[in-house]
């Protein structure tokens, strides 16, 4: 090969490499984390029945009362931690879908919500 040749591919294949260095750089880079409420937000004054049941789950599962908890609008329930950098900082904020609620007696309730 010429040294042309060899010349052009170093040109061409440096801003390559440079592009996919920053790429794979920028990936690691935490993202701020948006969270829209999905529903309105239940109060533990308004729903005391409710809270009392996931205040007593999460005490018999040794896991922290969510700060947060959503009425959602689907057949679903679940936790998650939102906010923070890199999950400092974060909450716990729950869902429970509406629909689900209104088909499960209370110790269903509590094997979906314990799960």
């Amino acid at each position: 090969m010429t040294t042309i040749g060899t010349a052009f591919q170093v040109w061409l294949l440096l801003p390559c490499g440079v592009v996919m260095a920053a790429t794979i750089l920028w990936s690691f880079v935490p993202r701020r984390d948006n969270f829209t409420p999905p529903g309105p937000r239940l109060e533990a004054e308004r729903q005391p029945r409710l809270f009392a049941e996931l205040e007593s789950l999460a005490k018999a599962l040794n896991e922290p009362m969510p700060r947060e908890v959503y009425l959602i609008p689907d057949v679903n329930a679940w936790v998650a931690e939102r906010g923070g950098t890199m999950g400092i900082g974060s909450r716990r904020v729950m869902g429970l879908g509406l629909p689900l609620m209104q088909m499960l007696t209370v110790s269903q309730f509590r094997a979906v919500a314990g799960a």
